[in-house]
């Protein structure tokens, strides 16, 4: 079996784009599945020893059939999975799709609000007339995450092969990782300037008994200099010993500020993010959102809102939680990113789908935890 992917700019691919395909591409090797990635000719070309990578000269459609042959590809053996909307790709999957090829649309998001509100009326009007036509074609459309998926229903409600398949999680270390046990840090990350939920959150602190103390801490990460500005002046409002202000970081630095928390809280975390971050084995402290119900099934988070008794009393139970919970609590977390969104375990899911559809059989997996298997 050979899949290929196609993307329309080297230079600037995100890297929650990049990485989960190279760790799939490694993990579907396992199963003699070879990834290609097709992509514009830049000056710095990608390599990586598990994808073989193609530097396309031209978008035209007579390089794509000269690829097609030159490359040796059937439709018998080999699939065709676009990534991003608005550009060749998705002209590159249509005319593949023309030639007997299975094809999968990736949006990676470029699909959802926030997305569409760029170049709002222009790229309403190239979605209705270009976009969306041309990616209804596709065999399956891929969401990534939960908020995407509901957002592609809305999009393509008539679509058959609409399915939600998460990107993998790699380099989950297994077990518990020997975190400091004080002061158990309590992280809060806010990309935007939001005086409402920072003012709320710093007077739930103070008001609860996680106040006074001094085993846990809170820490604030600001992504940008006007949070940072914003936390520190409400910080001298409230007298918190154990409230710190962090930052301003970049995606890096938060990350490594991550790796040393125990807890995180996130009023609307989107799903992708939630299960990354739990898989370094913070616990959640987040509101009950459908996406993470079965987190409130498992007992492996704790329930907040943004409502200030609730928030407040959230932090009140976090206070009795001793250390042999606190460490049972993060081995779980860890465990179940492990057991449904590893990379392993959706390479082996894709490759079980792609087997479907190269079988022309209508109707491919839908993905399921491990959880809701059992019910």
């Amino acid at each position: 079996m050979r899949i290929i992917n196609i993307i329309d700019n080297a230079q600037t691919l995100n890297k929650d784009v990049w990485g989960p395909m190279v760790a799939t591409a490694k993990r579907l090797r396992d199963f003699d599945c070879i990834s290609e990635v097709w992509y514009p000719m830049t000056e710095k070309p990608l390599r990586d020893p598990h994808i073989e990578t193609v530097a396309v000269t031209s978008q035209k459609k007579e390089l794509l059939e000269k690829l097609v042959k030159s490359r040796h590809l059937s439709p018998a053996n080999t699939l065709v999975i676009t990534h991003g909307s608005w550009r060749f790709p998705s002209f590159w999957g249509m005319q593949m799709k023309k030639m007997g090829f299975k094809w999968i649309y990736t949006p990676h998001g470029m699909l959802n609000h926030e997305g569409l509100n760029q170049k709002k009326f222009k790229k309403k009007i190239y979605l209705k007339f270009i976009e969306s036509p041309i990616a209804a074609q596709a065999d399956v459309i891929r969401a990534v995450s939960y908020d995407e998926f509901a957002q592609l229903q809305n999009l393509f409600p008539d679509h058959e092969g609409l399915r939600l398949i998460p990107s993998g999680i790699s380099n989950i270390s297994p077990g518990f990782s020997n975190k400091p046990q004080s002061p158990r840090t309590i992280l809060f990350v806010e990309d935007a300037s939001n005086q409402t939920i920072f003012k709320r959150l710093i007077s739930a602190w103070t008001q609860s008994r996680i106040a006074d103390n001094p085993d846990y801490q809170l820490q604030m990460i600001a992504r940008s200099t006007q949070s940072a500005k914003l936390i520190q002046h409400l910080l001298r409002e409230h007298t918190a010993d154990n409230i710190l202000c962090i930052g301003p970081l970049d995606q890096e630095g938060t990350n490594q500020q991550i790796g040393s928390g125990s807890f995180f809280i996130g009023f609307s975390p989107d799903h992708s993010s939630l299960t990354n971050i739990m898989s370094k084995g913070l616990i959640p402290i987040i509101p009950r959102q459908k996406d993470a119900k079965e987190l409130f099934d498992l007992d492996l988070a704790v329930e907040v809102s943004k409502q200030m008794q609730c928030l407040t009393e959230g932090l009140d139970r976090i206070n009795y939680f001793d250390e042999e919970y606190i460490r049972h609590l993060q081995t779980s977390v860890k465990s179940y990113v492990q057991e449904n969104y590893s990379t392993d375990r959706i390479a082996a899911f894709l490759y079980r789908c792609y087997e479907r559809l190269l079988a022309n059989q209508k109707q491919i997996f839908r993905f399921s935890t491990a959880e809701s298997l059992k019910v």
